[in-house]
């Protein structure tokens, strides 16, 4: 459903690129959500035109084109803004949206998001500012009413955009420049995260950048990620793992998208936390499934030993030397029989596992775990043999053995080979 319940007539111009021949199914997924919410929409691709253009991206009310410029994000707006212009399109608008495809989306209800920024025709909003360098609007999502891009300051930035030697200078001249211009024109700025609020992560910390807190920004109805949270790490101060979790479970379709298009599964793999519970007083075993682990587990893995005070003296010196690698851990042992209680309680990771004896027959399987954790994050179990559970919900079911039971069944003998 469009925003027509609205008095505003929003326009969309949108910046895109990809790198490969054809458009990607998450642009498209993004592209589809920003129809919803707008009047007409135009996109500019810094790309040649490929074979795949969708027929609702060349009709009345949305234009996509293509145009090898190099002039980054801002040289597309500039490229959308003037054809806008041109056909009459800008001048029926009550507001105009500058967006681009550096980002997944969308994770919540855009609708929602839209309404207050476009309650007045005179404001300038963001999805998040930002006090780095010094404040401004990012600029992969900028709101403004039709009225400010006839003001000098704005125009006059907008038509001087040319190529620039790189990413850096097109953020000083254009995202904060405009930011600047916005100013000198008297019109402040908001923001769906602004500076002002005292905006605290899920771990207290201070968000100065809302984008490398994707979890707790989602949390605070940021309804995009951006891309590079998926796979910079400098870039997302919340983990991998957790974000994609937060993707599927607010999108499943866009999360299955990403997947089949992204090539950072194995990244998102080896930020994986895994704890698996060794139930036995079989060392010799221990020291083989260790062995295994180290040759087929690429993720953050240790093995919880419940063990108590007596039995430690008869460790080897192979397991000491895995404890003082974190690759076993020493817990207290359960106090009943079915509980996991107590290695749980001590572990970190954000799933657990009871060791089998039969998947050291077949160590490959770990690959398949893995595979299973990344394409679908959003459950609590990966039923199986061995069955892998959400720490937190383990613990909210009292971490007994019996709440698994149902979920294990003996695997299909597979080979090694046929796994890619």
């Amino acid at each position: 459903m469009k925003i027509s319940a609205t008095p505003s007539r929003l326009l969309v111009v949108m910046a895109g690129f990809f790198s490969d021949d054809s458009i990607p199914e998450t642009t498209k997924i993004w592209v589809r959500a920003l129809q919803n919410i707008s009047v007409r929409m135009v996109i500019v691709f810094d790309n040649q035109e490929p074979l795949d253009v969708p027929d609702s991206w060349q009709n009345e009310s949305c234009m996509a084109l293509f145009d090898r410029h190099a002039e980054y994000d801002f040289g597309s707006y500039k490229r959308g803004l003037q054809w806008a212009e041109q056909r009459g399109w800008l001048s029926e608008a009550s507001h105009v949206l500058f967006c681009n495809d550096s980002i997944y989306g969308p994770i919540s209800e855009l609708q929602t998001t839209i309404k207050p920024m476009v309650a007045q025709s005179n404001e300038a909003w963001g999805l998040t500012a930002s006090n780095q360098i010094t404040p401004h609007l990012q600029s992969f999502f900028l709101l403004l009413g039709r009225s400010i891009l006839e003001k000098p300051a704005i125009r006059n930035l907008f038509n001087s955009i040319k190529r620039q030697p790189h990413r850096q200078a097109v953020i000083d001249n254009y995202e904060i420049g405009l930011s600047k211009a916005l100013l000198s024109e008297g019109i402040s700025f908001k923001a769906l995260l602004d500076i002002d609020r005292c905006r605290m992560s899920y771990e207290g910390e201070r968000m100065i950048n809302p984008t490398a807190w994707p979890c707790s920004a989602m949390e605070l109805g940021m309804p995009v990620l951006k891309k590079k949270a998926l796979h910079d790490e400098l870039a997302n101060q919340e983990g991998f793992s957790e974000t994609c979790r937060a993707v599927a479970i607010r999108n499943p379709k866009l999360w299955q998208s990403i997947i089949a298009e992204s090539p950072y599964w194995r990244l998102w793999c080896s930020h994986l936390k895994i704890g698996i519970i060794w139930r036995s007083n079989n060392f010799d075993l221990l020291e083989e499934q260790l062995n295994i682990l180290r040759a087929h587990l690429n993720c953050n893995w240790s093995v919880l030993l419940p063990l108590d005070l007596r039995s430690r003296s008869e460790l080897s010196l192979k397991l000491l030397k895995a404890i003082n690698n974190g690759e076993l851990k020493l817990t207290r042992p359960a106090l009943e029989t079915d509980s996991v209680l107590e290695p749980i309680l001590s572990s970190d990771h954000d799933w657990i596992t009871i060791a089998s004896s039969k998947i050291l027959d077949q160590p490959h399987r770990w690959l398949l775990i893995l595979r299973q954790l990344i394409y679908h994050p959003e459950r609590n179990i990966i039923s199986g043999d061995p069955v892998v559970v959400r720490r937190h919900w383990w613990l909210q079911q009292g971490a007994h053995m019996k709440t698994i039971q149902e979920h294990h069944f003996e695997p299909v003998q597979i080979s090694p080979n046929s796994i890619d």
